[in-house]
């Protein structure tokens, strides 16, 4: 049997709390922030292909911000609710 070494791309979330004036804000504060790290990662998978042509594999593609008071999330695929 052969050996072989195989890189496998990754997708995880970090969730980091900051102060900010609105959403667009947050994301950049969060972006910048030493909790962005990967002692911090609370969700991963490894998946064979992340895109392929316009095909998205995952639900963790896009960062988003939401105040911590109004704070409800809307399942497994990490969508917003309330909004």
């Amino acid at each position: 049997m052969k050996k072989y070494r195989v890189m496998v791309p990754i997708v995880a979330a970090c969730y980091v709390e900051v102060e900010a004036e609105n959403e667009k804000e947050a994301i950049a504060c969060a972006l910048n922030s030493e909790e962005l790290s990967l002692e911090n990662v609370e969700e991963w998978e490894g998946l064979e292909a992340i895109v392929t042509g316009n095909v998205v594999y995952t639900y963790n593609h896009t960062a988003w911000a939401e105040e911590l008071e109004n704070l409800t999330f809307g399942g497994h695929d990490g969508r917003r609710m309330g909004q």
